[in-house]
């Protein structure tokens, strides 16, 4: 039995990379699979920043899975080709397959429908090939107007969060959002007693939308791009999605000013599709591509499909099949998740790093 544990090898990265790396090589050169999972990604990491380039972010559109480890991956993908073969039923070669085929731009949806049929749930949420009209509406829970969003701003950004979430974010990201841009910003409540509704409109400055779907994490994060269509429709003016466990440290002009259809992070090295975008800072003023994306969460929804990243796999699937659409890419600083960045101008606190915005 394999020695070689990825966990143990990941774990490493931020506080000893160089052994990070060596383990996983010596799992690649020795063959291991899960070594390849895992390993590439942390590989081409650092092998970006040998390269001065960002790690973590796409400078563009072309410039995301894997460039200096691709014959690496080609290796996989030959390993998992034979693997399939001999174990056609098998759910995780057929996903690790799916993987590899996209990264090298082979067709995959068979392998991930192989996977979903074999057990893998989370594969049912990879499709490729839908396109699904915008919902109405009535064909979710009331969405309640609160209050409009002061003004009329050029851009608005919507932060969505449950109870749980305003108690502990919404201070923060609503008082440095405002002290940093006079742009709009609409806050949109899931499942908060009437009591917090009130006090949460005591304060000035922003629009409220609220909405009781009594639903869990799965539909807060999802759901919001149903309701960013709608929004965008009402407001005919730009919207941008934001995490609510931000906090905006510099002036957001340079990001607003950003131009195209599309301004989200892109992420390189990366090999599961709902990795590819990043949603915790979206920006969009294309209707078509918006309402494309709610379609294709509400399918996900009526199907009972709704897993974590669905956002995210969402906006990459609708942008596969709208590349002529223009994108720009937020850079290392304009979406920040390191605090050796200087002059960040939103910082990010996603995964295990919420503890250090909770501290603060």
């Amino acid at each position: 039995m394999s020695s070689f544990d990825p966990n143990i090898a990941a774990s490493l990265w931020h506080t000893d990379p160089a052994e990070c790396i060596r383990l996983f090589q010596e799992g690649i050169n020795a063959g291991e699979l899960d070594a390849y999972a895992q390993g590439l990604t942390h590989l081409e990491w650092q092998a970006r920043i040998n390269n001065c380039q960002m790690p973590y972010h796409s400078a563009n559109m072309t410039d995301m899975y894997f460039t200096w480890y691709d014959a690496e991956l080609i290796e996989f993908h030959d390993i998992l080709q034979a693997k399939q073969a001999e174990f056609p039923s098998n759910a995780g070669f057929n996903m690790l397959l799916a993987f590899c085929c996209d990264a090298l731009g082979i067709n995959s949806q068979e392998y991930y429908d192989a996977a979903a049929a074999k057990g893998a749930v989370i594969a049912n949420m990879v499709h490729y090939d839908w396109t699904e009209a915008v919902p109405e509406t009535n064909q979710l829970t009331p969405l309640v107007n609160v209050r409009d969003v002061p003004g009329s701003p050029e851009h608005i950004t919507m932060v969505s969060m449950d109870s749980v979430y305003a108690l502990k974010y919404l201070k923060g990201v609503t008082e440095t959002y405002l002290q940093h841009t006079d742009q709009g910003l609409l806050i949109h409540l899931y499942d908060c007693d009437y009591a917090l509704i009130h006090e949460i409109k005591e304060r000035a400055g922003f629009g409220i939308v609220a909405e009781w779907p009594e639903a869990n994490k799965n539909y807060f994060h999802s759901i919001r791009l149903v309701r960013l269509a709608h929004l965008l429709r009402y407001y005919d003016t730009k919207m941008w999605l934001l995490d609510a466990d931000t906090v905006i440290s510099g002036p957001m002009d340079e990001i607003f000013s950003l131009s195209g259809d599309l301004v989200w992070r892109a992420r390189p090295g990366r090999l599961e599709p709902w990795n590819q975008i990043n949603a915790c800072l979206f920006g969009c003023d294309h209707q078509g591509y918006i309402d494309q994306a709610a379609g294709y969460i509400h399918r996900l929804l009526r199907e009972d499909a709704l897993h974590w990243g669905c956002d995210q796999m969402a906006m990459w699937a609708v942008w596969r099949q709208n590349q002529e659409l223009t994108v720009s890419l937020l850079d290392d600083r304009q979406l920040c998740y390191d605090e050796t960045i200087r002059n960040p101008i939103v910082m990010a606190y996603s995964g295990a790093r919420k503890k250090l915005l909770e501290a603060a």
